[in-house]
């Protein structure tokens, strides 16, 4: 009756050994995955995104309208919440913007879905006094990330605010 009990202890405990062997290999292979798709976008991020938003924030600067490249590196605050690698532009449409917060203006935000592989966008029409609208604007893979869709997304956030 003993070899009989240890031998289902001994099933049931190598099961278990399995699963937690099986998760932490599909969790190791996730952090990989996640890595890499890191990794991408952030190349990305230096060949694409950031020189064609710079080079919308120079011709805007040539109409005499100032905006701002920012950028937000993947990380948490040390409360336990993460936040999402990101980049993106923001709409500096009067002096108090200089001095405003950054939050209370037009932008377009381009942030990193690790878990999908995807770029998610995300804008905003909003500006002090005047109001607009913010949210998501949609998302695509990584690689299929262009120029003209980033500059289609911005120009679609400048026609709305000044129209």
């Amino acid at each position: 009756m003993t070899d009989d009990v240890d031998g289902k202890l001994d099933e049931i405990f190598n099961a278990l050994a399995e699963k937690q062997a099986a998760a932490a290999r599909r969790q190791q292979e996730t952090e990989i995955k996640q890595d890499a798709t890191l990794q991408e976008f952030n190349a990305l991020k230096e060949t694409l995104i950031r020189p064609t938003l710079e080079g919308l924030a120079q011709k805007l600067s040539g109409r005499g309208h100032a905006s701002k490249v920012f950028e937000t590196e993947e990380g948490g605050p040390g409360n336990g919440s993460t936040r999402d690698a990101r980049v993106g532009i923001r709409f500096l449409f009067d002096e108090k913007a200089l001095n405003g917060r950054d939050s209370e203006y037009p932008h377009l935000t381009l942030a990193l879905d690790k878990s999908a592989g995807k770029i998610q966008f995300y804008s905003s029409t909003m500006s002090p006094g005047k109001g607009g609208s913010a949210g998501g604007a949609g998302s695509v893979d990584l690689g299929s990330l262009t120029q003209e869709l980033i500059n289609q997304k911005a120009l679609k956030i400048i026609a709305e605010v000044y129209k």
